[in-house]
């Protein structure tokens, strides 16, 4: 029961919910093939979905920081590491190579100026 209708809930409370929400889209559906009521249009532009500036940016930081930004420092101090064994200690020149900020920077000015967001405007 928690996989049908996983919007609604996920636990057995939720069952009494879910079982007018099937019984409301089953009396839809009769209504409409009965011709008692119009089809919905799915496509209408009613019924999208508008995500605004902020919340773009936000998706797109959190990716990218996730994505890039920490996983190139891994690498980037995984090679530092492993080319330093015989030296102790990371000097700020090291640490700046390591950590770049510039690749966030860019994806985000990128998505601003094409309109293109999500994980193709990453790179």
């Amino acid at each position: 029961m928690e996989k049908l209708l996983p919007h609604i809930g996920t636990d057995k409370s939720t069952f009494r919910t879910k079982a007018f929400f099937i019984g409301y889209m089953v009396s839809k559906l009769l209504y409409a093939y009965l011709g008692k009521t119009d089809e919905d249009d799915r496509d209408h532009y009613g019924k999208k979905r508008l995500d605004l500036t902020g919340n773009l940016l936000i998706s797109q930081f959190k990716e990218l920081f996730k994505n890039n930004f920490i996983e190139s420092a891994k690498i980037n101090l995984r090679k530092i590491i492993s080319s330093n064994n015989e030296k102790k200690g990371l000097n700020t020149q090291k640490m700046e190579k390591i950590f770049n900020e510039r690749d966030i920077t860019d994806a985000i000015r990128n998505s601003l100026a094409t309109g293109n967001w999500g994980k193709s405007a990453a790179g």
